[in-house]
């Protein structure tokens, strides 16, 4: 198989100079509020969260503890340092604990999974407030329910090595390792949502339907595979591998996709 990206063994990351985005509002006001019994700290509110403490700086908690979102309210973490034995390393297999924040990652990283529920297979990943967290990684994603924000890795969508339960995906003019949609089951041919470019499964993207042969979806898009540009063509005789980003990020330059030119 053919690869594009300059990796054979996991999940590339791109330079620093790459990064174009943030998450959220990073301004933030800080007041003093006493949580049960503690003593006055101060507390911070960005985006979505409640910041007590500091997630991607590991030493704002005392020893034997970690600062990690805990699920206040609809869709708010708020971040407090947390009791946890932290034994488990980046990437490794976990069980998520959104009301708790005891998963054992270790400091920096919490433990997320497609539904962020207990009942689900998660991974520690390394948390972020913005793209400037994540040192070489591409992007700062949010979990699709809690909307916790962590540092996705850019990915080789031919080679697919994402740590489980994540699924490499096209974002931002790369690929990504994030966390599949439950309507990311369509191969080629089948209808997905070109807005917000979901519905294929790994290794797949969502293009118009007149370029992509036997496409009858009523949504105007279907599913395609992804291919190695100036490679050999694999698309069929239908097809040709032509170019899917209009800017692509480093790394990037060769992703293509089966399609009919136009």
């Amino acid at each position: 198989m053919l690869a594009f990206v300059t990796t054979t063994v996991a999940c590339q990351r791109v330079p620093e100079e790459a990064w174009s985005s943030s998450y959220g509002d990073d301004s933030q006001d800080d007041s003093e509020e006493t949580f049960g019994d503690e003593s006055p700290v101060s507390v911070s509110e960005g985006g979505d969260a409640i910041y007590e403490c500091d997630p991607v700086q590991p030493d704002t908690c005392p020893d034997g503890s970690k600062c990690t979102p805990v699920l206040q309210g609809a869709l708010q973490n708020h971040y407090r340092c947390v009791n946890d034995r932290q034994t488990l390393a980046p990437d490794d297999a976990c069980v998520p604990d959104p009301a708790g924040g005891v998963d054992g990652c270790i400091s920096g990283y919490a433990c997320l999974s497609e539904d962020d529920s207990q009942a689900s297979a998660g991974v520690c990943l390394e948390l972020c407030k913005s793209e400037l967290d994540c040192d070489t990684t591409g992007l700062c994603l949010h979990s699709r329910d809690t909307r916790v924000p962590y540092c996705a890795q850019d990915c080789n969508p031919l080679e697919s090595l994402c740590p489980d339960p994540m699924h490499c995906q096209r974002e931002q003019q790369r690929f990504t390792c994030k966390f599949a949609d439950a309507s990311d089951i369509g191969v080629r041919g089948q209808a997905c949502d070109g807005i917000t470019d979901i519905g294929c499964v790994e290794s797949y993207v969502c293009e118009r339907s007149e370029v992509v042969p036997g496409c009858s979806s009523g949504t105007g898009f279907c599913c395609t595979p992804v291919c190695a540009l100036n490679g050999i063509d694999e698309c069929g005789s239908s097809t040709s591998c032509n170019e899917i980003f209009d800017a692509p990020a480093p790394g990037f330059e060769r992703v293509g996709a089966c399609y009919l030119p136009y």
